[in-house]
């Protein structure tokens, strides 16, 4: 059930143009997988998404994972898609990348190759996304330890190539030393597009850049913002902590989506019993 006073405060939001929306991929449009790989974002929820930007001045995505791959989970080519934890942008077929990490892509497949080398086994996965990259490990018995384990082979090996580590749900980022993340790039597309009102889901730790981009846009009087937290029982406290809001879960982001989507439409347009899509 979604709380009344969460879609009126959203919809009184949106009265501001021009207005959009941001969010995450996985673990807030899409259940989180085993494997990256295996995570799909279900045919209801790509419905909303399409809706939405019909009724909005802009619907985007602000994910780790590659552009391209964001773009092909989704399959709708009318948003704006940051992957790469903001490295990386693609509108209308056109992919860009900061130009300071570009230098970096030799030492980031270096590192997972060498980090693969000294970690092999099939339940550690590798994934080199160019301008980052990034090891999973929940198919792992003890997550925990085997973070431990991996950060002592990894840490030191990023430290020498001038690499960053940042840590999620059961995966460790490595990126370049760039100054680019969710929240640089949601200051951008706030203030290349003038936006006037914008909301923020997300679900990791991640997903804290953007939350506190737009809190300061916010106090500096530039947007009128709000950020919701999508919490499951995995979530970092700190989402929880930093949201201005909060929902359970894929499922309730979904559910309320379809209904600011369904009140931007002026009718009941959507439900999820008409949709065929399976979550993932």
């Amino acid at each position: 059930m979604i709380a009344e006073d969460l879609i009126s405060e959203m919809l009184a939001l949106f009265a501001e143009r021009p207005a959009g929306l941001l969010s995450d991929i996985d673990g807030t449009l899409s259940k989180i997988a085993p494997r990256p790989e295996d995570a799909i974002v279900d045919a209801t929820t790509r419905d909303v998404l399409r809706l939405l930007r019909r009724r909005l001045d802009l619907v985007g995505v602000v994910t780790g994972r590659a552009a391209h791959d964001a773009e092909h989970m989704i399959g709708l080519n009318e948003l704006v898609y940051f992957g790469n934890h903001g490295m990386e942008r693609l509108e209308d077929g056109s992919l860009t990348a900061v130009a300071a990490a570009r230098p970096f892509v030799a030492a980031i497949a270096e590192t997972l190759n060498a980090v693969r080398q000294r970690y092999p086994g099939p339940i550690v996965l590798f994934e080199n996304k160019g301008v980052s990259g990034s090891i999973h490990f929940r198919l792992t018995a003890d997550p925990s330890l085997v973070q431990e384990e991996l950060l002592e082979i990894v840490a030191p090996l990023a430290r020498a190539a001038n690499l960053h580590l940042t840590l999620g749900r059961m995966i460790i980022e490595i990126r370049p030393p760039v100054r680019a993340n969710k929240g640089t790039a949601l200051t951008e597309i706030v203030e290349e597009r003038k936006l006037r009102s914008l909301v923020y889901l997300g679900d990791d730790l991640t997903d804290l850049d953007a939350m506190w981009a737009l809190r300061q846009l916010r106090e500096e009087g530039k947007i009128n913002g709000l950020s919701i937290g999508v919490l499951d029982v995995e979530s970092p406290v700190e989402i929880a902590e930093t949201a201005d809001r909060t929902v359970m879960g894929v499922d309730g982001a979904r559910a309320l989506l379809m209904e600011l989507a369904n009140r931007l439409a002026g009718s009941e347009v959507l439900s999820i019993d008409d949709q065929t899509g399976s979550s993932g």
